[in-house]
């Protein structure tokens, strides 16, 4: 038997994976949690074979949360699931030690799949993630982007798909004077000045060619 946690703020998406691994019986989904911190709790107890986390989590972030999951004296195979797709998101997280990446739209037809892979020792990478794929390999340590953390990375990102800050504070669960103080370090690392200068560096990195959360 294969145990399993999953951790996404998302009640529905947790609620949704559970009936999809519901059909395999060679997995045990041994917990379900909505942030980082308790997974990392939970994952000391329980110890999980495979850990399914979401990138985008309050608190900390999926690549945040895979770093200490691994670090754990059982660790876990983690598998990542996100909306974020296109470099360099496979990259950062595949260095923090995620074992798949799983498009979250194709989650209903991949997971199960990618849970049984990773735990065999293998990596897994959704099928429609090539171009990602290729991009761990072609990707530059100098690529702009790496002076980012993944906290700002991921704002960079949301911003530039069109979220206010306001939206992300929201959904992130902090002040919009947080964000609004992120964006400005991020414009400063990058030595951009306004919003249309941060498109064309995401047009650059291809931060744009997938669907707005």
């Amino acid at each position: 038997m294969i145990t399993v946690m999953l951790v996404d703020d998302q009640e529905l998406i947790r609620i949704g994976l559970k009936a999809v691994l519901s059909h395999d019986l060679e997995i045990e989904v041994v917990a379900d949690l909505d942030n980082g911190l308790d997974a990392l709790r939970q994952a000391r107890v329980l110890r999980p074979d495979v850990v399914v986390v979401d990138v985008d989590m309050p608190e900390l972030s999926g690549v945040e949360v895979t770093t200490r999951l691994v670090a754990l004296s059982h660790p876990p195979q983690v598998i990542v699931l996100s909306v974020l797709t296109q470099p360099p998101w496979p990259k950062r997280l595949r260095a923090a030690g995620a074992r798949g990446y799983v498009a979250k739209e194709r989650a209903s037809t991949n997971l199960r799949e990618a849970i049984h892979a990773v735990h065999q020792g293998q990596l897994y990478f959704s099928p429609t993630l090539a171009s990602s794929l290729e991009a761990l390999g072609s990707c530059s340590d100098n690529d702009l982007l790496t002076v980012l953390s993944n906290r700002e990375l991921e704002i960079f990102t949301l911003l530039v798909k069109g979220h206010s800050p306001e939206d992300l504070a929201r959904l992130l669960h902090v002040s919009p004077k947080t964000i609004y103080s992120h964006r400005d370090r991020i414009r400063n690392k990058l030595g951009i000045k306004n919003d249309v200068e941060m498109t064309h560096l995401a047009i650059r990195y291809r931060l744009l060619n997938q669907t707005v959360l």
